[in-house]
């Protein structure tokens, strides 16, 4: 029998996919549309970290959207290029 729709909801919460991405990268630029659709269609929360080091333009992300100025969630996550997907 499976779960009440509560309990899958709860569970699909635990697998965050975490996008990197850094200003004037062009391959995140390329990408940003797939991963969030990817996310959406994969029932996976979406976590975005810029790495951006200027002020944050309007975006889709809304609170999905982090940013990581001095790099401390990247190095935690030994992110050493962009795009990168965790």
């Amino acid at each position: 029998m499976p779960p009440p729709p509560s309990s899958r909801a709860q569970a699909s919460s635990h697998h965050t996919l975490l996008y990197f991405k850094s200003e004037g990268c062009v391959g995140c630029d390329r990408l940003d549309m797939f991963i969030g659709r990817l996310a959406s269609a994969s029932g996976l929360d979406l976590r975005v970290i810029d790495a951006r080091r200027g002020e944050l333009p309007e975006h889709g992300y809304g609170e999905q959207l982090l940013l990581d100025a001095g790099g401390k969630i990247g190095r935690a996550y030994s992110v050493r290029s962009f795009p990168h997907l965790s």
